[in-house]
């Protein structure tokens, strides 16, 4: 005799002593035994069994959800999770903060753990059941208490789950889902709390800013009224003050730089929204530094897209403070990243990208002959001479070098830092091959062959010094190239009225 054929009073009193992944398996064996046992299934009475709705919660599964719900199950019920002990039933809030043990504890609710488990269609069931939005759960761990709201858990999900290295239809998801809680009528700007302290509140768009959190959270989160300016603590680095997102994430593309050439997608696309939205660039700083010579202080084709962005809403800001256009070759002379752009792989991209950086600043009205105050020598000299000195070959230079003249760059400067030099001078004076092509180009440009530096010599003894110390064909070949231009050694000036 088959276990249907009993009456319904005989299958509940057996199913009474059923364990709950035994009546579990029951209910599912047909519609009748579903319909029988599901309101013991769901019962809220069962000593010792797992809450169905967390189960569903955990595992995914809708269905499971939804039977709860309907059986009365409380959506709004909040757990506490201790890896030592596993899940407890609900804890009062008291409690938390009298747990000195060891581990992370975690007063969540389920939309929470549905929403960190990456179970999006839990998720959305919940919010279609208008589950509160606004609540803050805990997260307590060894060194911090975080008090954060659903739209913070649903970034921080997106950055441990979605892959930076993953395709857009795999991210936007959670893209989707941030979207349909702001939909809600949920503030972008919502706060939440980093150790108690008023001081130290996280917000939505400064959690987006951790390396791992896709960029599509930080455009939803812009366009749905996140204030870019806003303080925000930072959980990765709890003992940081706050900062503002730009900071935050400028910080990231500096270390990246010091490993790659170019900073990852993520990063550069939070910086390029940025840029965007700040309503005040004029205003903007990191470590009391304008954004103008920050953006110029390296060149890459990232930081020539930050340039041309920040150009289209230039509206306050000084092109010529803190000498933006002196720092954007200083790259040329360090010794690492000197050899980096040396490198065939990356000269020529180094080359286009500094020409259109340059073109920008100027055509934005900064001061060709713009130099600095301070050692090294570079630093002293306009950007004219540090081309010249650097010896780079590539064909984009002497476009840099025609549009600096165009700009108004002297060829003769009486700045008191350069006088002791002309641009011939440092074309003379770079180490490695001669660039015969440059030297004449400045001859034609108008350059005087005849100059004489502070130490009294002029190119064509430059040369000459060089050429007996190591002799080579390219400085033979400038030396006719000079004398072909009326140039003469030092000792001979006088012969021609000098």
């Amino acid at each position: 005799m088959s276990l249907g054929a009993f009456p319904a009073e005989v299958v509940l009193r057996i199913a009474s002593f059923a364990g709950q992944s035994d009546l579990n398996s029951l209910s599912r064996a047909c519609r009748g035994f579903d319909i029988l046992l599901r309101p013991q299934l769901y019962s809220n009475d069962r000593k010792g069994a797992k809450k169905a709705l967390l189960w569903g919660v955990d595992m995914g599964v809708v269905g499971t959800v939804v039977k709860a719900r309907q059986a009365g199950y409380d959506l709004n019920e909040s757990w506490v999770r201790e890896p030592e002990s596993g899940y407890a039933s609900a804890m009062p809030k008291e409690l938390i903060f009298a747990a000195n043990g060891e581990g992370n504890w975690c007063y969540r609710t389920a939309l929470v753990r549905a929403i960190r488990n990456g179970h999006h269609a839990v998720a959305r069931y919940m919010l279609d059941e208008r589950v509160p939005l606004d609540r803050r759960t805990i997260d307590k761990t060894n060194y911090c208490n975080v008090y954060l709201r659903p739209i913070h858990h649903i970034i921080l999900a997106a950055a441990e789950q979605a892959h930076p290295l993953d395709t857009a239809a795999k991210r936007a998801p959670w893209q989707n889902l941030l979207l349909s809680v702001l939909q809600k009528g949920v503030d972008a700007n919502s706060l939440g709390i980093l150790n108690e302290d008023p001081g130290r509140e996280i917000t939505p768009l400064g959690l987006s800013m951790r390396p791992e959190c896709p960029w599509e959270i930080t455009q939803v989160l812009l366009q749905n009224g996140a204030n870019p300016t806003k303080p925000t603590g930072f959980w990765i680095w709890p003992d940081t003050v706050s900062s503002q997102p730009f900071q935050l994430v400028w910080q990231q593309l500096l270390n990246a730089e010091e490993r790659l050439w170019d900073c990852p997608v993520h990063c550069f696309m939070k910086i390029c929204l940025l840029l965007e939205y700040i309503p005040d660039l004029a205003s903007l700083h990191v470590k009391n530094e304008p954004l103008l010579p920050l953006i110029c202080s390296r060149v890459s084709s990232q930081r020539r897209e930050f340039l041309s962005i920040v150009k289209s809403r230039a509206q306050g800001l000084d092109p010529n403070a803190r000498n933006p256009l002196s720092r954007l070759f200083t790259d040329m002379f360090d010794t690492n990243m000197g050899q980096k752009i040396r490198d065939s792989e990356i000269r020529l991209e180094y080359a286009r990208s500094a020409k259109d950086m340059l073109q920008t600043l100027l055509s934005f009205g900064a001061n060709p002959d713009s130099h600095r105050d301070w050692p090294p020598l570079h630093n002293l000299c306009p950007p004219l001479h540090n081309i010249c000195i650097s010896g780079y070959d590539a064909p984009q230079w002497d476009g840099i070098v025609e549009t600096l003249v165009d700009y108004g760059a002297r060829l003769v400067p009486d700045t008191p830092h350069s006088r002791f030099m002309t641009p011939l001078h440092c074309v003379c004076l770079a180490r490695g091959h001669l660039h015969l092509k440059r030297l004449e180009q400045l001859v034609q440009l108008g350059s005087s062959v005849n100059a004489v530096g502070l130490t009294g010599n002029t190119p064509l003894s430059i040369l000459r010094r060089r050429n007996q110390a190591e002799p080579s064909s390219s400085l033979q070949a400038g030396m006719k190239i000079l004398r072909r231009y009326g140039a003469v050694f030092t000792e001979d000036l006088s012969q021609i009225g000098r």
